[in-house]
């Protein structure tokens, strides 16, 4: 399997760094390859490339329309988005929700096990650090989590 990636003007350095990572690792030079460029013109190279097979696209809705109608035109490949709203935020007042911290969360609360996108953090209690662990791997979301301690036992940088 090869994956191309296409970066952002602005998180090329990202992908640089993320590449070196790769390679660091002793992964094969060609798995992983950065293709700089302009956006729409190496976008839609990729998108309709016969051999490329599957795309995976953090865009607008506007250019997410264009790749997946590029994409048609080859060889039908996968297509995954992540399409959002060119970083505006969206002027609805159904659509915005304040930061808000909810604490005395359980394991089985709909807010442990479903995401969400926005700026909102939920606070469970632990016993110990495998406990931890196991609830940091008990899920299949994870955008950020952290630890906040005062035993020196727990501050372990291994996880």
């Amino acid at each position: 399997m090869l994956i191309a990636l296409k970066p952002t003007k602005q998180t090329l350095l990202s992908a640089l760094y993320y590449a070196a990572l790769i390679k660091e690792a002793g992964f094969p030079s060609d798995v992983v390859n950065i293709i700089p460029g302009d956006g729409p013109e190496c976008g839609y190279t990729i998108a309709v490339h016969a051999h490329i097979d599957k795309v995976a696209c953090t865009s607008s809705v506007e250019v997410g329309k264009k790749i997946r109608e590029a994409a048609t035109t080859s060889n039908l490949k996968c297509v995954t988005f992540e399409l959002k709203c060119g970083d505006e935020r969206v002027d609805n007042k159904d659509y915005f929700i304040k930061a808000t911290i909810f604490s005395d969360v359980k394991d089985d609360m709909q807010i442990t096990r479903e995401e969400i996108i926005g700026p909102v953090m939920s606070v469970l209690k632990y016993d110990s650090y495998e406990e931890v662990i196991k609830r940091a791997n008990d899920t299949t979301f994870g955008l950020g989590a952290g630890v906040i301690t005062r035993d020196s036992k727990f501050e372990r940088n291994d996880y």
